[in-house]
């Protein structure tokens, strides 16, 4: 299942945290890959999951395991 994302909500390296998180990496692993705080990292997981309008990462991994995000641009012209 693929889940559109509003591309004014979210950047590409927000779509690489949802991944990783839903493939299981530790919020530790992934600011470490993208040379961030843990801090940062778990700040922004909460906006998103706000967005996705699901309270934790419990229900995040619960709603939208086996799901991809695709940014989906939404500004008229």
């Amino acid at each position: 299942m693929k889940k559109k994302i509003d591309s004014s909500l979210c950047t590409p390296q927000d779509l690489d945290f949802l991944t990783r998180v839903l493939a299981g990496e530790k919020y530790s692993a992934i600011a470490a890959f993208h040379n961030i705080s843990e801090s940062k990292l778990k700040a922004r997981m909460l906006e998103l999951y706000k967005i996705l309008e699901v309270k934790d990462r419990v229900e995040f991994l619960m709603i939208y395991n086996n799901t991809s995000f695709v940014l989906e641009d939404n500004t008229a012209v």
